[in-house]
């Protein structure tokens, strides 16, 4: 089934709304792009460039009495790195999304796309003169040692630029992405909650959203009552307590059916995508002063 990319749940290929966190799920279908697609369409050929500059190089730079096995060996070499490279910069463009975002809520690995295309940008611009100069002044390399120096400086020049160029045609469509995507669940403390809260709710078996009655109410269904929330600034992920009132029925002296208010209180912990990862039986308990990050209290309400 199709991921929601907001909150990570699935849903149906017909269905226009996520059923986990009520997003619009048909950005998502839109933003779905295939290899094929990323290199025709959104500008991916570019980032290959540094690879067809790799077997330029071998076919028309280098002198074919000089090039022995080891330019053809490097150029492959070279050429399968830069692949390489250029399929992981592609298939991570949900999480360099993700990290933009993670990045403005809670204390993620301080790494950004800007950055990873700056390194690899001045790696490959340093490299580059680099083993030219080798190249023209020193000659083809003969001895193992000056193969495997040449080596280090002409792979990872070709795959630096290859990154580079491939991070840039990805930064351009994440720009696209965060102008027409809703940002993902956990940038939200509410909508976080409400996702949390509905799965909390089935866990345990309580009644959904839309059969809440205010406590007192003759009826048995059960309401319930955000009590408390705290983020977690080291991972974005949530603590809520969560207050179950029921009203419960017993026999009474006459033997007729009575009932009384009861109330249970429910520790909730998950993570930054509401997945639950702890639901147990807790209670009120307060918290330092340095620990109130994104802290809510109130009634949770539709």
């Amino acid at each position: 089934m199709p991921i929601c990319r907001t909150c990570r749940g699935e849903y149906g290929q017909q269905e226009a709304v996520c059923p986990r966190c009520g997003s619009d799920v048909r950005v998502w279908d839109r933003f779905n792009t295939t290899l094929r697609k990323f290199v025709l369409k959104q500008g991916g050929v570019l980032g290959l460039l540094p690879s067809a500059a790799a077997l330029a190089v071998w076919i028309g730079w280098v002198p074919p009495e000089d090039a022995g096995n080891y330019f053809p060996v490097l150029t492959l070499v070279c050429v399968g790195m830069c692949l390489l490279a250029f399929f992981l910069v592609y298939i991570s463009y949900f999480y360099w999304w993700e990290q933009w975002w993670a990045q403005q809520i809670y204390y993620a690995f301080p790494i950004s796309l800007t950055l990873l295309i700056v390194v690899t940008a001045i790696g490959g611009l340093l490299l580059t003169p680099l083993w030219v100069l080798y190249y023209t002044t020193v000659g083809r390399p003969v001895e193992f040692i000056d193969k495997a120096l040449f080596a280090a400086i002409y792979v990872p020049a070709f795959v630096c630029l290859t990154t580079a160029v491939t991070a840039i045609v990805v930064s351009d469509y994440i720009t696209r992405l965060e102008q027409s995507a809703p940002p993902p669940i956990f940038a939200s403390t509410e909508r976080l909650l409400r996702v949390v809260v509905d799965a909390a709710i089935n866990t345990i078996n309580l009644p959904g959203l839309n059969t809440r009655v205010s406590a007192g109410s003759p009826n048995l269904d059960p309401v319930y009552e955000v009590l408390q929330t705290l983020r977690i600034p080291e991972n974005g992920g949530i603590h809520v307590l969560l207050r179950e009132c029921k009203r419960v029925q017993y026999p009474g002296a006459d033997g007729k059916m009575q009932s009384k208010p009861m109330e249970m209180l429910w520790q909730v912990q998950a993570d930054r995508w509401g997945r639950l990862q702890v639901v147990r039986p807790g209670s009120l308990e307060p918290y330092d002063v340095d620990k109130r990050v994104f802290r809510e209290i109130g009634r949770h309400s539709s």
